[in-house]
């Protein structure tokens, strides 16, 4: 899903006829969103979940970072914004809840600095709200898938536990009789 959402804010970006394909801007625009997506799709599975934060903290950074630059390069072309959105869902599987928060904050804060850039202040809370509202879907949402597989796991525990003591149960009836 990191990249199809990636490729949907290239494509919205691209529909809106103002690129020159033989600029730099949209060549090291275009090599952005290609590193972005393989660092997205292969960092985040080096990133350890046993509470570590030094991986965690360097795949943030650089994704963050190259995520500037990118929403830079777009000058806010079609809704190229919604790039972002796979970092908010990688900060709720990956970093503790404090973490998430100021990752999503930081993905906020970035967007409303590149809009007041190119446009106006209020041009910037009002994308802020907007771009808001998807980051907090994707936040629950990924929150809720998250805790559905941690119920899942949990109930595949539990009856590997009650499959292991019903064949004890057997076993000791056999010998008891």
């Amino acid at each position: 899903m990191f990249v199809a959402t990636v490729v949907a804010g290239y494509a919205s970006a691209m529909a809106s006829g103002e690129w020159d394909w033989s600029s730099p801007r949209e060549i090291a625009f275009i090599a952005l969103g290609v590193i972005y997506c393989l660092v997205g799709t292969v960092g985040c599975t080096c990133c350890p979940r046993d509470g570590s934060l030094r991986w965690p903290i360097i795949y943030f950074a650089f994704q963050l970072a190259t995520l500037t630059v990118m929403i830079v390069l777009s000058r806010l072309s079609g809704l190229f914004a919604i790039a972002m959105l796979p970092l908010v869902s990688h900060s709720i599987m990956i970093l503790p809840r404090i973490g998430a928060v100021i990752v999503c904050a930081l993905l906020l804060l970035i967007n409303a600095a590149v809009v007041g850039l190119y446009a106006s202040a209020a041009a910037a809370v009002q994308a802020t709200i907007s771009i808001g509202a998807g980051v907090a879907f994707v936040a629950v949402f990924t929150g809720l898938a998250l805790r559905e597989q941690q119920a899942r796991e949990e109930v595949e525990r539990l009856a590997g536990q009650l499959t292991e003591a019903n064949q004890k149960f057997r076993t000791y009836a056999k010998l008891s009789v």
